[in-house]
């Protein structure tokens, strides 16, 4: 999940889920946009290695 919102960490606990956050350190979305590329890297780091789909391209890795 990408979000923006600051304060989500302490609003819901995803870990118990396995869900991992992606949090921007902007608090707007417009901003965020322009920094797409580094989102998409941060976001291959985060998810699992096998089976996770290539965000370039939508196919599995």
């Amino acid at each position: 999940m990408v979000t923006t919102n600051q304060n989500m960490r302490y609003q819901q606990n995803f870990t118990a889920i396995g869900l991992a956050i992606v949090m921007p350190m902007v608090t707007v979305w417009p901003k965020a946009q322009h920094r797409t590329n580094e989102i998409c890297a941060v976001i291959q780091e985060v998810m699992p290695s096998s089976g996770s789909p290539d965000l370039n391209t939508g196919s599995k890795g």
